[in-house]
């Protein structure tokens, strides 16, 4: 922005230089302008751009059939149905001790018991000893889930119980699932099994999962 001087028509490039032309040249006596008139302060700074937005939920837990899965937990936790099956089994079969008027069939293992034409699910529940003694559970474990078109999940008190089978089934399980046992740190063999390098950082992750689901 250029300054000119009313008396003779220069111009200035700045206020100020033009006020001492006038006061050396023209006699003509002016305030001095201040320094924000002679130079204005800069423009405000563009406002922050606004914060990313959050990122988008995890997807649900999705059980992708045929499977096996153990899950250990303690008596006091509510049996709550949050998984979900694809494809959903068109037959399922609960097995629970106090109510069950038998145990584990003895032709559990018979093509004739479960027809893999269809798939079908099977729950075996408060049946700890049972079925870590059993031959015929671990057999499915082991091969039958996926020759038969079956999924089997074993609802276990004590993740690592002393059966005879009870590790053969453990390794051969595609989902295990701990849930929080405030008097038994259960993940620690687990984490050691799994990373045996750096089991603390596994460790980790699990204590921040259980405090963000209280």
């Amino acid at each position: 922005m250029s300054n000119t001087c009313p008396d003779c028509g220069s111009e200035f490039s700045r206020k100020d230089v033009m006020l001492r032309h006038q006061r050396n040249k023209h006699r003509i006596s002016q305030p001095y302008p201040q320094t924000n008139d002679a130079y204005p302060p800069p423009p405000p700074p563009p406002p922050p751009p606004p914060p990313p937005p959050p990122p988008p939920p995890p997807p649900p837990l999705v059980l992708h059939h045929p499977f096996t899965m153990m899950l250990g937990w303690t008596y006091w936790f509510s049996k709550t149905f949050w998984t979900m099956i694809t494809p959903s089994p068109e037959r399922m079969i609960w097995w629970y001790k106090r109510c069950s008027h038998y145990l584990v069939p003895e032709n559990l293992n018979d093509d004739s018991f479960i027809d893999s034409r269809y798939p079908s699910l099977i729950i075996l529940d408060d049946l700890m000893r049972d079925v870590t003694n059993s031959k015929d559970v671990c057999e499915l474990f082991v091969e039958g889930s996926h020759h038969r078109n079956l999924s089997v999940a074993c609802i276990l008190q004590n993740a690592f119980s002393k059966g005879k089978e009870s590790r053969t089934m453990s390794i051969n399980s595609q989902y295990i699932v701990l849930f929080k046992n405030p008097r038994d740190q259960v993940g620690q063999p687990i984490a050691r099994q799994m990373y045996p390098n750096n089991p603390k950082n596994s460790m980790i992750s699990t204590k921040r999962g259980h405090n963000n689901h209280m």
